[in-house]
């Protein structure tokens, strides 16, 4: 029990200093620390006043109804530790065959979550809380962000057009208001592949693809959520089109960041990062990583650790980590055997206890095992 001498301010200043996970345990102390713990005021004060907050990379596993993940700043090398978490997923995604869920973006502590082609959730796997949301229709680019303005969170939707006009709707969904906003007749000469991404990247108020032009150039589109205009970004000069496929678009470092995780020589990667956003002399190639001591000779990063470091994967099983300098300090397997890692099964995301406006179900009792 906690102790009676210490006054509810004093306890909520030290709860509000630790950590998540610890906290989601502690709403089993007592009824006050649940309620305290499930206030969405103490959520937000302890989001907005973490001085280190917590990365975890989450993965799906292909074989069940289960994602891990891990702390970003955690040691590979430990990786069967309790560092390495278990999250149950929502119950109508477990329904579904794991193998065809896809992440669509990940934004404070939740995750935009497609579990059978035309069904989308929002969801938090620190808590477990979770929102279904409509799904308008499929061959799309996504967005997912949260308007500080407005305390909402949107999903975009821009459909990929094929009629020859080149045009397009932009369907915006608000979470708060249950409701949309279309914004009609959008040119767009673009198009995408089976193998790129279709989550939109959020950087500078600004939503990012990696797209083809219609003259089969690459580019990268971005929309302008205040603005609500769209515009192009062109890639730097030493990115070949030709080998596009295997390039891939990251906001890392608050930069633009274009990854060719296997170069033409297939024993480097290559990370190119935009300095200076918009501003095409800015492109500098900041990284070349040596990739032979890598399994499949292969890295594709996820993100700077807080050394500046880079943590990431080889897509076939293994985790990877470079330090500052560009040498590899850890690789890993792990442990799930049946790990499987492409451009949508995997998220980047922070620990939090906010909760989205509405109503909300609960996976499990506190989101992880």
């Amino acid at each position: 029990m906690p102790n009676p001498s210490l006054p509810e301010e004093l306890i909520q200043e030290i709860l509000l200093r630790l950590p998540v996970k610890s906290l989601v345990r502690f709403k089993c102390v007592c009824k006050s620390w649940l309620s305290l713990i499930s206030d969405p005021k103490f959520a937000k004060s302890h989001y907005d006043l973490a001085s280190e907050p917590t990365y975890r990379f989450l993965f799906i596993s292909t074989s069940d109804s289960q994602v891990q993940s891990i702390d970003i700043e955690a040691s590979l090398i430990d990786h069967d530790s309790p560092v390495l978490s278990t999250h149950v997923l929502p119950h109508p995604v477990s329904a579904w065959s794991i193998s065809n869920s896809r992440i669509y973006g990940s934004c404070r502590g939740f995750l935009l979550l497609n579990y059978r082609q035309r069904d989308l959730l929002v969801w938090n796997p620190s808590t477990g809380a979770f929102k279904p949301i409509p799904y308008p229709h499929s061959n799309s680019l996504y967005g997912f962000w949260y308007d500080a303005s407005t305390d909402d969170y949107l999903v975009l939707f821009m459909k990929i057009p094929y009629a020859p006009d080149w045009k397009t709707d932009i369907d915006i969904f608000s979470l708060k208001t249950n409701s949309w906003d279309q914004i009609e007749g959008f040119k767009f000469p673009y198009w995408i592949t089976r193998a790129r991404t279709e989550a939109g990247l959020l950087l500078n108020g600004a939503l990012h693809w990696l797209v083809y032009s219609c003259d089969y150039d690459c580019v990268i589109i971005a929309f302008d959520l205040i603005g609500r205009s769209l515009f192009e970004i062109p890639l730097p000069y030493g990115i070949h089109t030709e080998d596009i496929e295997g390039v891939h678009l990251r906001v890392m470092g608050d930069c633009l960041c274009l990854c060719n995780p296997n170069s033409s020589d297939r024993a480097m990667a290559e990370i190119w990062m935009m300095k200076e956003y918009k501003v095409h002399s800015s492109w500098t190639k900041s990284f070349v990583l040596p990739t032979d001591n890598i399994p499949r000779n292969f890295f594709l990063p996820m993100c700077f650790t807080k050394s500046e470091g880079l943590f990431g994967s080889n897509c076939s099983g293994s985790l990877v980590k470079f330090n500052s300098e560009g040498v590899l300090t850890e690789h890993a397997a792990c442990r799930s055997k049946s790990f499987k890692l492409d451009l949508l099964e995997f998220a980047v995301y922070r620990e939090s206890l906010l909760s989205l406006p509405g109503d909300f179900g609960e996976s499990s009792e506190d989101g992880q095992q």
